[in-house]
């Protein structure tokens, strides 16, 4: 039996997801690193606040987002077997 339209489409959605979540991940794990490295967490909220598009956001709530940065990184783990990463990484076609 052949796959319908629909699972066709679905199919190739996931790969599509996937591809997206394996590039965010990467990113927020660079994003986690330089936050550390150009000490980002001893900003204050005034000079957060500084940046027209972060006016409303204090430095706890920055922090707060790197943090659920690191939660889903952690939960995707790595490139190894088993983890949500790898199991990602096994319905594409190209390395993120």
């Amino acid at each position: 039996m052949s796959m319908t339209n629909t699972q066709k489409n679905i199919a190739s959605t996931m790969q599509d997801v996937a591809k997206q979540q394996l590039a965010l991940t990467e990113r927020m794990d660079a994003l986690s690193v330089m936050w550390t490295n150009e000490g980002m967490q001893s900003l204050s909220d005034a000079e957060w606040q500084e940046l027209a598009e972060f006016s409303g956001v204090t430095a706890t709530e920055a922090l707060a987002c790197k943090g659920a940065f690191d939660a889903v990184a952690t939960t995707m783990g790595n490139y190894t077997a088993g983890t949500n990463r790898y199991k990602m990484l096994k319905i594409i076609n190209t390395v993120p």
